[in-house]
This record gives C-alpha cells, structure tokens and sequence, in this order.
C-alpha cells in the first residue's frame, strides 16, 4: 500500500541547504514487505525513512537514503560515510558512537524519535521456552536476534543467545525447523516472515522482551551543524505526525 503525502512546509526555510546530506537505514533483509510511502516525487520505504524524508524535504534539504544490512550500515555511518542512521534505538554503547537528540549523557529526548518499536521473543506452539520478564526458561538451542541489535546484547547478557550468521529469515526457518528455541522481533517482521508458514503455530511469548524508541543519529564524522542537527530533530517531532494523521485519515 501506498501512502500520498502533500509536503506542507511547517518550518519556513528562508534558503535551501547547499550540501546534499546522506542517511543509511536497515535492509529488507532484516525488515521486509515495508510500506512504501511517496513523499514528493521519491518513494522510501517503511515509516522510519518516510518520517525523515518528509523532514528534511520540509526544510529543503537535498538527501538521499540507502538500505544496507544492518551492521553495515552502523558501521558506514560510524565511518562518516553517512550523515546519518535512521532508525537507531538508543544505548549507553550506541550514544559513545552517534549523535542522538536531546543531552548526550542522558538517553535522548523521546519526543524526538521517530516511533517506538516493542520486540518480542516467538516461539513454535509445544515448545518448553518461557519468558516471565525477567528471565528465561526451557532453553535447548538458544534465542536468535537480529545481528547489530539492542535485542541481541539482551539475549547475551541472559546466556541465551543464539548466535547466527543469517538474517532474520533463516533464523524464522530454523525456528520454524526447531532448531532455535526462539527468534526475537517485531510484530511488523513477524507478520511477513510467517505468510510462508501459515500452518505453522506461532507462540508470542509475554511479555514483551524489549521496547525502544527508534530516532534518526548523527555520525560524529558527519559535517552538519549543531543548528541544523537540531533543526532537523525538530522537524522529524513533526513530520512524524503529519504522517500518522496521514495514516489514519
């Protein structure tokens, strides 16, 4: 589905910014089957990058926006090969490496993120794994994560991390196969690697293994004011509702 977006120019830049600024976000290997949403005459995929492309084509900023596998793409833009990260969750690790909104010894100002994603950790119907929030019960395998994530440092700290050198769609195979105990995901990731396996009986276990909110991050390397960073986020506080009225209208 397509979502149609008419740029209104909520902030008014007196002049277009000169430089054109580069952002990298996840690969449809790690978040699949994505919207595509139109924002002015480029379509992007997933609300993450429709958020921040209304953003800067408000303010006039020229952009451009790449899909790359995740570590990648953290590493590109820690690199200075990007401006910028979109949809990064914060993490005291993280917040040494970009530049997120808000205080940068505090976790950043979630007024400023782009939305909040809940992960949860599946499972296959008949399985003995057990998530009471705390802690985890019945592992045989271990719990596959999606590589570069929060999500994964998590499932290590609980010895319970599967380690694997696929993306999330082998690990839903193996989960399906039974080779893994568990995968852990969002509801959107689910929903598209589960069409293949529809008669197979997935189990959601509760409650939910971890919630972040997801911002758009600096490079340190990159060359963008502090002004305009700001500026930006800013932006993006609004243009995140003007695509989520958009959605529901």
């Amino acid at each position: 589905m397509k979502w149609i977006f008419f740029l209104l120019c909520i902030f008014n830049a007196s002049t277009p910014f000169a430089t054109s600024l580069s952002f990298c976000q996840e690969s449809d290997a790690e978040a699949p089957n994505l919207a595509d949403y139109d924002i002015g005459q480029q379509s992007y995929k997933g609300v993450h990058a429709a958020v921040v492309a209304h953003a800067l084509s408000t303010l006039k900023i020229d952009f451009t926006i790449k899909r790359l596998p995740w570590l990648r793409c953290m590493h590109d833009a820690q690199s200075g090969k990007f401006d910028g990260i979109i949809g990064i969750g914060w993490s005291g690790e993280w917040d040494l490496i970009f530049d997120f909104p808000g205080d940068s010894e505090a976790e950043p100002m979630k007024q400023y993120s782009i939305t909040r994603a809940d992960y949860y950790i599946y499972s296959i119907k008949g399985n003995s794994l057990s998530w009471d929030g705390y802690a985890l019960s019945g592992l045989r395998y271990g719990i596959a994560a999606p590589k570069g994530y929060v999500v994964e440092t998590l499932l290590k700290n609980l010895n319970a991390h599967k380690e694997l050198d696929t993306g999330l769609a082998v690990s839903f195979e193996l989960l399906v196969n039974k080779r893994v105990d568990g995968v852990v995901m969002t509801d959107s990731s689910l929903k598209a690697y589960s069409l293949q396996y529809k008669g197979t009986k997935i189990v959601k276990l509760s409650p939910v293994f971890y919630q972040q909110h997801v911002y758009m991050a600096f490079s340190l390397k990159s060359t963008v004011s502090n002004q305009t960073r700001n500026l930006i986020w800013q932006q993006i506080a609004l243009s995140k509702r003007v695509i989520a009225n958009s959605e529901n209208s």
